[in-house]
C-alpha cells in the first residue's frame, strides 16, 4: 500500500466495506466517514465497495493473471453521500455533498487528494446547471 502521507482517492459513494481483503491495506478504519454522522459508515449495497476496487487497482486482468506485485500509488478515504435507508430530496444533493466534503476534510485537513463521485441524478432535467453541480463547482 501507498504510505500514509500519500495521495488519496476520496470517495463519494454508498460506503465502502473496510475489511475486504483487496481494500483494507488501503483504507483505514478513520478514513470512513458520512455526510450525515447519523448515518453508518459501512457500505449499505455494496457500489461503494465496488467502486473503491476500480479506484485502487482499476482492471484486475492483467494483474490476477501475472505473479507479479501490483503496486497502489493511492490510498483511499470513504464518505457515505447516499443514505442507507429511503432517498435525499433532489434539493438537498448539493448540501449533502458538501456536508461530505467538509467531514473527510475537517477529520484529515491538509492532506493531498481527489474527489471522486459515481452518482447522479435522474429523470427529465432542462440541460442548465443544477444547485447540486454549482455546489460541486464551488467546493472545488
Amino acid at each position: 500500500p501507498a504510505a500514509a502521507d500519500g495521495p488519496y482517492i476520496a470517495l463519494l459513494d454508498t460506503g465502502v466495506a473496510q475489511a475486504h481483503p483487496l481494500i483494507q491495506p488501503h483504507l483505514d478504519e478513520g478514513d470512513l466517514h458520512a455526510a450525515d454522522p447519523a448515518w453508518s459508515t459501512g457500505d449499505s449495497d455494496g457500489h461503494g465497495t465496488q467502486m473503491a476496487g476500480i479506484a485502487l487497482y482499476g482492471d484486475l486482468v492483467e494483474p490476477l493473471a501475472s505473479s507479479a506485485e501490483c503496486p497502489v500509488p493511492h490510498r483511499l478515504e470513504s464518505v457515505v453521500l447516499l443514505p442507507p435507508a429511503g432517498q435525499t430530496e433532489a434539493h438537498l444533493y448539493g448540501w449533502v455533498t458538501a456536508n461530505a466534503v467538509h467531514a473527510v476534510e475537517t477529520a484529515q485537513p491538509g492532506r493531498r487528494r481527489i474527489f471522486t463521485m459515481m452518482t447522479t441524478t435522474d429523470g427529465t432535467t432542462s440541460g442548465r446547471p443544477s444547485e447540486w453541480s454549482a455546489t460541486i463547482d464551488r467546493l472545488a
